[in-house]
């Protein structure tokens, strides 16, 4: 039996995690079904509200990664 969740549906097509075929099918139920449209524009809403992290770890830091790889 094959279930049909929308948000989670449409929470993958926000984050790009869809291939071809399920993105163009999202993105015609978001343009084409009331319900779906409402549930895009809540959950992209939530999704720009998110703070936008992005983690760099120091130089040192790689550096010590790259000296221990190399005597394992």
């Amino acid at each position: 039996m094959k279930h049909n969740y929308p948000s989670i549906q449409i929470i993958k097509y926000i984050y790009n995690e869809l291939d071809a075929p399920e993105h163009l099918e999202t993105e015609y139920a978001i343009e084409h079904n009331p319900t779906w449209s409402e549930s895009y524009h809540k959950l992209k809403s939530a999704y720009s509200a998110l703070p936008k992290v992005s983690f760099f770890p120091k130089s040192g830091v790689i550096n010590q990664i790259l000296v221990y790889s190399t005597m394992a």
